[in-house]
């Protein structure tokens, strides 16, 4: 069931617009499947060459959360050590965090590159947090990185606290796809309304007198007498209802 708690409500002539707006968040059952989805195709869009992964010791900090805290910040400064050890501009890359067995945090990033001396990334990081266990390898093709991405990416990252489990640089995503321009008029009138979207199918959609049908992601519930048969439909969140069918006077 979709997990909506807050919907958009638009009132018209004989019928009423609603639009539920999902959680988005990584631990909800409907949410979580589509947000590691996106991550996944963002990650590829980037179309890495490299995965990086930098640990930290469990000998620094004084607990978890604060090693997460350290290791953000070590990423930051190899970034700038790297970029400037090898005059590049940039240094395209797409970090996620990930939790230990041992509850420990380390650190995934894929890069879009050219060849980094492990040897020396891991001497930045111990200079930086005493942390030298680090691991580079090269990806050898799409397929290779879409294994990778799929690997690392398509669960959910971890979090410590209210820090982001996942960052990405600017540049990141090769050839982007030009956005529409958001039509605002399709939210003129609207008003925010805090319920549970299985509670608006049960008061909206009743046996005799409602019908609702999807446009464009609003949900339009019709009113009126104007039914031609009874039917059985299934909503877009795999919800059977008895509707009834009308025709536009």
């Amino acid at each position: 069931m979709l997990c909506s708690e807050l919907q958009l409500v638009k009132t018209g002539d004989g019928f009423v617009d609603i639009l539920p707006l999902p959680c988005n968040r990584w631990s909800c059952d409907y949410c979580a499947p589509r947000r590691r989805a996106a991550l996944v195709h963002e990650a590829a869009a980037g179309e890495p060459n490299k995965i990086l992964t930098l640990t930290v010791s469990p000998k620094v900090g004084t607990s978890s959360y604060e090693r997460r805290v350290m290791l953000h910040d070590a990423f930051k400064k190899l970034v700038k050590r790297i970029k400037r050890r090898f005059a590049w501009r940039s240094l395209p890359y797409m970090a996620f965090i990930e939790r230990t067995a041992a509850g420990e945090p380390h650190l995934h990033v894929l890069l879009r590159c050219g060849f980094i001396p492990q040897r020396w990334i891991s001497e930045q990081m111990s200079d930086l947090i005493c942390s030298p266990v680090v691991w580079i390898e090269a990806i050898k093709n799409t397929r290779h990185a879409v294994r990778y991405v799929t690997k690392y990416v398509g669960k959910a990252p971890a979090q410590f606290g209210q820090l982001r489990r996942y960052w990405v640089s600017r540049g990141w995503v090769v050839n982007p796809e030009e956005k529409p321009i958001a039509d605002r008029s399709e939210f003129d009138g609207a008003r925010l309304r805090r319920e549970y979207w299985c509670d608006t199918l049960a008061r909206e959609v009743t046996p005799i007198s409602k019908h609702l049908c999807l446009e464009n992601g609003w949900h339009r519930f019709y009113h009126g007498k104007l039914a031609t048969e009874r039917i059985r439909e299934r909503d877009p969140h795999g919800v059977w209802y008895w509707a009834l069918r009308y025709v536009q006077p």
